[in-house]
């Protein structure tokens, strides 16, 4: 299936982007695709938990947020990728050795938030203008940095604005399909996506949701 045809069946099934992210539903998407894909990955406090679901909620589709969350980073997997370091490309198994210097990218934190070195090796772009990379590291900061960049792609993009926002310009990316596998996962059902760690990851969600209906929580 293509995954505009997926796209098509997904929305005919309507997962609702717009429900509140509840702590509870934060902290489950967090041990279910953290813990179960990466071996350093810790348990969160209840207290991030609701301060990460109270930036998500802040969006008018938080479940978006959340799904992104989840394909950016895995909830916490590579928390810095750096695309440019040392004033050149590198590959992520090098990238560690460079000394960093203005003009170094990197894609940081949940919500994979792109960030270029300016002269000061503080973020000279977008909403994460000012910050540095440690910075962005805190997860609800890395949140509401996101949630700001999707809401100027909303706004410049429409109906694009997911693919926008993974970089893209097709409309016929993956990506957008993925994200709305996820926030169906999030209801507790299950919805078949191509990429094998998406489809993982939807369909364990999916069941720990329903096993756990205190995370459907709609308030």
């Amino acid at each position: 299936m293509t995954a505009c045809l997926l796209l098509s069946a997904l929305l005919s099934a309507s997962p609702d982007a717009s429900l509140p992210v509840s702590a509870e539903l934060v902290c489950l998407v967090r041990d279910e695709v953290a813990a179960r894909w990466h071996r350093s990955a810790r348990s969160w406090p209840e207290s991030r938990c609701r301060a990460v679901a109270r930036e998500m909620s802040l969006d008018r589709e938080p479940r978006v947020l959340l799904a992104v969350s989840v394909l950016e980073s895995d909830e916490g997997g590579m928390p810095i990728r750096w695309v440019r370091r040392g004033g050149a490309d590198c590959r992520i198994e090098d990238c560690g050795k460079k000394k960093t210097r203005p003009g170094d990218v990197a894609d940081v934190g949940l919500c994979g938030v792109r960030c270029r070195l300016g002269s000061d090796l503080r973020c000279d772009a977008g909403p994460a203008r000012g910050m540095t990379v440690d910075g962005l590291l805190d997860p609800a900061a890395n949140v509401r940095v996101a949630r700001k960049l999707l809401s100027l792609k909303r706004r410049a993009h429409g109906a694009h604005y997911l693919a926008r926002y993974h970089g893209s310009r097709s409309d016929r990316d993956p990506y957008v399909a993925y994200v709305r596998v996820l926030v169906a996962a999030f209801e507790g059902r299950e919805v078949r996506a191509r990429k094998k760690r998406v489809r993982v990851h939807a369909r364990n969600i999916a069941r720990r949701v329903r096993d756990e209906p205190e995370t459907r929580r709609r308030d």
